[in-house]
């Protein structure tokens, strides 16, 4: 594994080694005295013209010398030639491996953020669906023991037990839940605060009901209805929100 990440890598990483040969080559004064082939320059006898060095390559038609690739330039352009097949070869499987994945990737992306959006983000068509559905529950509940009241059947005592542990319960576990909810949408937070302020009147009035059940309290009964009567119209408000 590790062999095969070097290959893919190694095309984008420079040389040093290649750096210093060639800054030694710029660095270095030529010497007089050795020709191309690295042998002393002939010493010319007095009277004699000097030789001109031998040097490779031929001569060009115009009379100029023709001094062809230098030494080396040949396995430098090999390397260079392997160098950028290597390069090429490289983006080409990062492209093939590129479009095999992304797929795989915009799948998973779109799982994770389903995910975490389901997980952060508020149902709030599921929620207010589940809290309307214990509050009609509630309300049954609710008019059966009113009805059984005004009928003679309980007293007020037993009225209010019937409250506190029949109908209470279940509706408040139900607006609680929905209370909680977090991370609401711009668009349902209208309708989130209606429902909030209709589970606060209609909490409150179920307990001062109780409370003047047990007392015999008739004006903490009015301001009870008073408090049912509001939570009334705010379901109204609800109500024709959704229609």
């Amino acid at each position: 594994m590790a062999y095969w990440i070097g290959w893919i890598v190694k095309p984008f990483i420079k040389d040093p080694g290649r750096r210093t040969v060639r800054r030694r080559r710029i660095e270095e004064p030529p010497n007089p005295e050795l020709n191309f082939t690295g042998a002393p320059l002939p010493v010319p006898e007095p009277g004699e013209l000097p030789v001109a060095p031998v040097v490779p390559g031929a001569q060009a038609p115009d009379g100029n010398l023709d001094f062809g690739p230098l030494p080396g330039s040949l396995e430098l352009s090999r390397k260079e030639s392997y160098r950028s097949a290597r390069t090429a070869l490289t983006w080409f499987w990062l492209a093939i491996g590129i479009l095999f994945i992304a797929p795989f990737l915009v799948v998973l992306l779109g799982f994770v953020g389903g995910f975490l959006g389901s997980y952060f983000i508020a149902d709030v068509p599921q929620a207010f669906l589940d809290f309307t559905t214990a509050d009609q529950a509630m309300s049954r509940r609710y008019d059966l023991a009113y009805r059984q009241h005004r009928a003679g059947e309980i007293d007020d005592a037993q009225f209010a037990n019937r409250i506190e542990k029949d109908v209470l319960p279940p509706w408040q576990a139900a607006a609680d839940k929905f209370g909680a909810m977090k991370y609401v949408p711009a668009g349902d937070r209208p309708l989130v605060n209606l429902v909030n302020e209709y589970i606060r009147l209609q909490r409150e009035s179920l307990e001062e009901t109780m409370q003047a059940l047990r007392s015999g309290d008739a004006q903490a009964m009015e301001a009870a209805n008073r408090k049912l009567e509001a939570a009334a119209k705010i379901a109204d408000q609800i109500n024709d929100s959704q229609r």
